[in-house]
């Protein structure tokens, strides 16, 4: 008998920690891959979907079932106790054992089986849902939804009372369902970078996607300094001129000063006129230009753009001038970083175009630099070529700009961004080795960046 008492308490023990699992599978569940796994068909998805919107009701019913088991647990633990175990201690030759024989049955039976709860119980099951939540939920739902509707009127019952509750203490239900904020994803984000989720470039592009949302269009822009543009008086060679040295399919077009921008020239609209030999007309081919204000957000920008199909965005004053443009490669660079084209992309480390005199991408390291070209740069305070030409400069430079340290001579050939993007190095024989040496002189006295 007593076998049959302790095996049903265990028994007991084990359906607690049926519904301990349950309740921690369902609700750590992630509530996507519920809805995913919905949308494929799967039934059993269904059922924890439907438990995870009424959360009211799985508690309630795990509630029920953990109450009635405990209670069970107890009285047959109690039973043993008075019939069981009061006659062994009963029976020790203890005077005050024999006295408190019966509480003393009480409360061993009682510390077993609480034990036995806390481990069995509600531990280890809890435990194993963490781990295999999906699996368990899956497995549990349909059971936990039976009971639901096999303990309806208790839970009717009990939800009423947890209402009425909630409304003396004046606790309301939130209007909205909870959304996951930005910084939460960002820790998550961050977390799973940490455990090899997401690959570092992975988290950097989600908090470029932050940023991006957060940023207005003159912070991002070319400044009107910068921007390469051609007067309407140019003829088609000019044009096709400025376009070839810059590598730009774009062009702005002004009428007496860059702030009365009055069009934009595509390529692919002048180049078939210079093939053929037909005439040009600068009116027939000048396209409209899209103005924005400064603080306009650079993703409700992009999207324009794309609804509008337009590659080339002017930024306007309050005077009625141009503050700078804002390309679509721009906004995109904003979230992925720097697009290389073709020629860029050849020219991304180290190019010798002649003898003593080399093409070199700013980004490349200062070291390999010095190996490549046997120099002498200094390693130590500068990582790359275009922070260095950078430092010697003290300022960005132009376009053209050209500065001396040493036997090298170094030309600045392209800007992005205000960082030095290509340069150009000459080496040049019976030069000074004097560190300090520096000549700073401007080239073809360029002030203007690429357009597009």
């Amino acid at each position: 008998m007593l076998f049959f008492e302790l095996s049903l308490i265990l028994l007991l023990i084990l359906v607690n920690g049926f519904f301990a699992a349950s309740e921690i599978s369902l609700i750590s569940l992630r509530k996507s891959r519920v809805r995913q796994l919905v949308k494929t068909g799967n039934r059993r998805a269904r059922k924890v979907q439907k438990l995870q919107e009424e959360p009211e009701r799985f508690l309630a019913t795990v509630q029920i079932g953990v109450t009635l088991v405990g209670t069970l647990a107890a009285a047959l633990g109690g039973v043993i106790a008075v019939e069981q175990i009061t006659p062994i201690l009963a029976a020790v030759p203890l005077e005050f054992v024999q006295r408190a024989s019966e509480p003393l049955a009480l409360a061993l039976v009682v510390g077993i089986i609480t034990y036995g709860t806390l481990v069995l119980g509600e531990l280890v099951p809890k435990s194993i849902a963490i781990r295999h939540s999906e699996g368990i939920a899956f497995s549990v739902a349909a059971l936990i939804d039976a009971f639901s509707r096999f303990f309806y009127i208790f839970l009717r019952i009990l939800t009423a009372s947890n209402n009425l509750v909630l409304k003396i203490f004046r606790v309301t239900k939130p209007h909205e369902p909870a959304t996951v904020t930005e910084d939460e994803i960002k820790y998550l984000v961050r977390e799973g970078r940490k455990t090899g989720v997401f690959e570092s470039s992975e988290e950097d592009l989600i908090h470029s996607v932050f940023k991006f949302t957060d940023t207005v269009v003159k912070e991002v822009m070319v400044p009107r300094t910068e921007i390469v543009a051609v007067e309407k008086e140019n003829d088609l060679d000019a044009i096709l001129s400025v376009m070839n040295e810059k590598g730009f399919s774009r062009i702005p077009v002004y009428e007496q000063t860059v702030d009365n921008i009055i069009g934009i020239v595509y390529l692919k609209d002048i180049l078939p006129l210079h093939v053929t030999g037909r005439p040009f007309r600068l009116d027939t081919v000048l396209r409209k230009p899209y103005v924005v204000p400064p603080n306009k957000n650079v993703s409700v920008l992009l999207r324009e753009m794309r609804e509008r199909r337009i590659h080339l965005v002017f930024i306007g004053d309050e005077y009625g001038g141009i503050e700078g443009l804002v390309t679509m490669e721009d906004l995109i660079e904003e979230i992925v970083g720097d697009i290389l084209d073709e020629k860029e992309k050849e020219l991304r480390e180290i190019s010798r175009i002649a003898r003593n005199r080399y093409l070199v991408d700013g980004r490349a390291d200062i070291g390999k630099i010095n190996k490549e070209l046997k120099l002498n740069l200094p390693e130590k305070e500068f990582e790359t070529v275009g922070g260095f030409v950078l430092g010697l400069f003290g300022r960005l430079p132009a376009e053209g700009d050209q500065i001396r340290h040493e036997n090298l001579l170094f030309t600045v050939l392209r800007l992005r961004k205000n960082r030095i993007a290509r340069i150009r190095i000459l080496k040049t024989e019976g030069e000074s080795n004097d560190r300090g040496n520096n000549e700073n002189t401007t080239g073809n006295g360029n002030k203007y960046r690429g357009a597009a």
